[in-house]
């Protein structure tokens, strides 16, 4: 699900900040491994940060569908 929030965020200016940091760090660049602890299953194992994202995320709609209720004074 997208979210507005996240819709600010920069994240393909920030790879690349990253990327170049720790390249010279790096070996085998061509060689790509992947961590199954990263994706999203339909398991959950609640983490305070899920916690905390999943609130923003509803007290966001909340407020829209306030927002959108209230009359602006003019």
């Amino acid at each position: 699900m997208f979210s507005e929030p996240a819709g600010g965020l920069k994240i393909q200016q920030h790879q690349e900040i990253l990327a170049r940091a720790w390249k010279p760090y790096m070996k085998e660049l061509e060689t790509m491994y992947t961590d199954s602890t990263c994706y999203e299953s339909e398991m959950r194992y609640l983490t305070d940060p899920k916690l905390l994202w999943e609130g923003i995320e509803k007290a966001n709609l909340v407020y829209k569908k306030r927002r959108k209720r209230t009359k602006p004074m003019i």
